[in-house]
């Protein structure tokens, strides 16, 4: 599935995704493309992911990142012309 997405998506960037999951299948799939890796509950054994108790976790996790992920395509934006929202003018 998610080869089959990148084929029809190319412009997707694995490196600003992640996958949460339950099983050991889960976490070896996000591990063998590269992705950031959540284990929800329990412990899979495992060191190559993030084991949390919820989904609430991952947001706390993440929270970093996603100021991150928006500096960066605030600059993308910028690079390409686009306004910021706010400004009153349109995109």
């Amino acid at each position: 599935m998610v080869e089959k997405a990148l084929k029809r998506y190319p412009a997707i960037d694995l490196s600003h995704n992640f996958l949460v999951g339950y099983s050991e299948c889960d976490i070896e799939l996000a591990c063998r493309i590269g992705l950031k890796a959540f284990g929800i509950g329990g412990n899979l054994g495992r060191t190559d992911y993030i084991s949390v108790a919820s989904l609430l976790d991952i947001s706390r996790d993440l929270s970093s990142s996603i100021v991150s992920d928006c500096q960066y395509l605030y600059r993308l934006g910028q690079r390409q012309g686009c306004q910021p929202f706010g400004t009153g003018q349109r995109i």
